[in-house]
């Protein structure tokens, strides 16, 4: 290999290396600033919670919220592009720059989780929402219960003061159910 063969490689190394690096930071800052929005929103936030599903076996979701309106369940999808989805089709697709990918209805699996976690805590309204965490857009209409980072603020109410007294225990069951 010629010395300048060498170089070009090491350059190449350093360049991805950078971009890389960019990359993180501008995740980072997405979900930095999705935790400052949802502190303003929420008395309490859990992420990754775990519980039965009443079926012998566990659902995962990605955040609870102990909102005013009481609990809401966000799962999370990082996307990019133009999204083709609705509530009754089982799959959806994006299409970024040149690329198409296919997905599961992100949707499919909410009822589920809402459905786990009433019996988990009985008593409270849950709501639950797809979260869309990169740009998109969906060219043939939003789905239901689908929102980008700035819906929620139009969707949850500003909190403050503490958290009423009657939901204070079953939030903490939630907590102890937190894995991150």
């Amino acid at each position: 290999m010629a010395y300048s063969d060498t170089w070009l490689l090491v350059a190449a190394g350093v360049l991805t290396l950078i971009l890389l690096m960019v990359l993180w930071w501008f995740i980072r800052r997405r979900h930095q600033n999705l935790r400052h929005l949802l502190k303003r929103h929420a008395w309490r936030q859990a992420r990754d919670v775990v519980i039965p599903d009443g079926m012998d076996g566990h659902v995962h979701i990605d955040y609870v919220l102990l909102t005013r309106r009481g609990l809401v369940i966000l799962e999370t999808k990082e996307l990019s592009g133009a999204v083709f989805g609705a509530e009754k089709m089982d799959e959806w697709v994006m299409l970024d720059r040149s690329r198409r990918y296919g997905f599961r209805n992100p949707l499919a699996e909410l009822d589920d989780r809402v459905a786990a976690l009433k019996s988990f805590v009985e008593g409270i309204r849950v709501e639950a929402y797809v979260l869309i965490t990169g740009p998109v857009e969906f060219p043939k209409g939003r789905p239901v219960r689908t929102l980008r980072i700035d819906d929620l603020t139009d969707r949850l109410e500003p909190v403050s003061g503490e958290v009423p007294d009657g939901w204070r225990g079953l939030w903490n069951k939630i907590a102890g159910r937190a894995e991150g």
